[in-house]
């Protein structure tokens, strides 16, 4: 195989070993090591090192000729064409670095061994595709991401970066704590006011299920997740609850393990109660959605961010059960 790559935008910054690892997928990772002391990789006609951090404009030439099954830009085209998703996408907010996307109950964000099709990911890379905002036959690697996640059966906000330098900012500032992540959800029992909660959150991989616990053991990962009770009825509380970790199932598990399960939520739910709200209501998922996201103060590419919030559209279901269960309005 002989290829000569150009390094885009996109590509740029990037260690040449780490561009080669998500480029050569079926080359293990000794190999490419290999193949870069031998100098059957070069940048600019020159031997460069694993450690060369890639430039715009750079030209990487790759010479293996006992090496196959890598795709071509022509065929990652192709799949994408190939891809038969659904692109009805509820867009919040769009710009040339960012996507927010109202992602509905039920939608994979991303593929897993059960699931691979038509997921979020799927639907998004389509969309920027058809719109012409990415070209496959460029980005080498990049490809459009998600930034945060969402359980298949919570709708909300789902943040995507366009470019690989919005990606790398909006990491940083999940990382740093500077994106606000609100959710609204009724759950069971009265809540008081506001508070704090933290804890120790362990996730059995097998079964798919976190559990919280004050101590945090030999793999327990701290969580603090923060609420505010908007109404309750004594029976059921209607609450916002904000993020401040964002550890896997961890606003279902934490809630669970007070005594206060999201109504719906099958895994850490009370049967009894469920079954109430799917007869009287017809709530057939956890009544959880991420319903803002609130950029702070942000310096760089993303500035224009800095302040401003945005809100999803909560399902006409879940707003029904707010109205006659608590006579509360949310504002849309």
């Amino acid at each position: 195989m002989n290829q000569t790559i150009i390094v885009t935008a996109n590509e740029s910054e990037q260690r040449l070993d780490r561009f080669l690892r998500k480029y050569l997928t079926n080359v293990s990772l000794s190999d490419i090591y290999k193949i870069i002391r031998k100098s059957r990789v070069k940048v600019n006609g020159k031997k460069a090192k694993e450690n060369y951090r890639l430039i715009e404009g750079d030209s990487i030439e790759i010479s293996i000729s006992d090496i196959s099954n890598i795709d071509s830009p022509k065929e990652n085209v192709e799949k994408i064409d190939k891809i038969h998703t659904n692109t009805n996408l509820t867009i919040i907010y769009e710009d040339k670095n960012i996507l927010l996307i109202d992602k509905d109950t039920g939608t994979f964000v991303h593929s897993d061994k059960t699931h691979k099709e038509n997921t979020l990911i799927s639907q998004v890379i389509y969309y920027l595709y058809k719109s012409g905002e990415y070209n496959p036959e460029e980005e080498i690697t990049f490809r459009p991401a998600a930034v945060n996640r969402l359980d298949v059966n919570t709708g909300g906000i789902i943040i995507f970066a366009k470019n690989y330098a919005s990606l790398k900012e909006l990491n940083e500032l999940i990382r740093e704590r500077r994106i606000e992540k609100k959710y609204i959800s009724v759950i069971k029992g009265k809540m008081d006011k506001s508070g704090e909660l933290r804890g120790y959150i362990t996730k059995d991989e097998v079964n798919n299920i976190s559990q919280i616990s004050d101590n945090k053991g030999n793999k327990g990962k701290e969580v603090c997740t923060k609420y505010k009770c908007l109404k309750s009825n004594g029976e059921y509380s209607l609450v916002e609850i904000e993020l401040i970790t964002g550890r896997s199932h961890q606003i279902r598990a934490h809630l669970s393990s007070i005594g206060h399960p999201i109504i719906g939520d099958m895994k850490y739910g009370d049967r009894n109660v469920n079954n109430y709200f799917r007869k009287e209501f017809g709530i057939k998922n956890q009544l959880l959605y991420a319903h803002s996201i609130g950029f702070g103060e942000i310096e760089g590419d993303l500035s224009y961010l800095s302040g401003k919030s945005f809100f999803s559209n909560l399902p006409i279901e879940y707003l029904n059960v707010i109205k006659k269960v608590f006579d509360y309005s949310i504002e849309q």
